[in-house]
């Protein structure tokens, strides 16, 4: 399957760049790692680590935030990079994690997406496999804008 250009472009909304889309409604689905990154967030100084999922279907996106505030943090953070394909054994450093979640970029899985009280959370499920269902051209490395917030970081 590969995404309707003329489709997606019709719908884009250019003054919605920048927005965070919340996780779609609760259930599985194919998506690809659009975009990733790891740096120190400026209003707190925490390391934070961020993913952005889009959904194979219609290319809907949404990011989740990961942080290392606390070890419970660190733990289940490491865990998502290990799960995207980052050899978490080899990272040292932050600017190495920001390396290897990078060279991940473009890769699909199978995500769930959960209702937890009044957030959703995305739980990686699997690596999809077969066919490359979307094109991924634009999924190219990108750094994290140095001007991206934490006000929205439930951390």
């Amino acid at each position: 399957m590969t995404m309707n250009f003329g489709a997606l472009w019709q719908n884009a909304n250019p003054d919605a760049v920048g927005e965070n889309n919340e996780p779609p409604e609760p259930g599985r689905y194919d998506v690809a790692l659009a975009g990733a990154g790891a740096w120190i967030a400026k209003s707190s100084g925490n390391p934070t680590m961020k993913l952005t999922w889009r959904r194979v279907e219609d290319g809907y996106e949404w990011d989740d935030i990961y942080g290392f505030k606390t070890e419970g943090a660190a733990n289940y953070s490491k865990k998502v990079a290990r799960e995207v394909g980052v050899d978490v054994d080899a990272v040292a450093d932050l600017d190495q994690l920001d390396s290897a979640l990078k060279a991940v970029v473009g890769g699909f899985f199978i995500v769930d997406v959960q209702q937890n009280g009044d957030r959703r959370n995305t739980y990686v499920a699997g690596t999809l496999t077969g066919d490359v269902p979307i094109d991924t051209s634009d999924m190219q490395p990108t750094p994290i804008p140095a001007a991206v917030g934490d006000n929205s970081i439930p951390f």
